[in-house]
């Protein structure tokens, strides 16, 4: 289990992608994420997801937070700064 929680996108339906933390990854294959309410980050919904359908953000724990904390201002900012991201 990670020392802290890992900011990630959670991809549900296409196009849609729920930002969240991965609080443990499986050995299975799949992760324990954590999907926050915005703008209650500490209250929200575990769910178990595969490993296709999440991808790391590499940006630090508070500003992903801070993104939730303040109704998803400052997420587009957030996605720009992650590899790969095609936001």
């Amino acid at each position: 289990m990670p020392n802290q929680l890992q900011p990630a996108l959670i991809g549900t339906d296409p196009g849609t992608d729920l930002l969240g933390f991965i609080v443990e990854e499986h050995a299975g294959g799949k992760f324990t994420v954590l999907v926050p309410l915005a703008p209650t980050p500490g209250v929200g919904t575990l769910q178990i997801v595969s490993r296709e359908k999440v991808q790391k953000l590499e940006v630090p724990m508070k500003e992903a937070l801070g993104a939730i904390l303040n109704w998803g201002a400052g997420t587009e900012a957030l996605l720009k700064r992650t590899k790969g991201n095609s936001q």
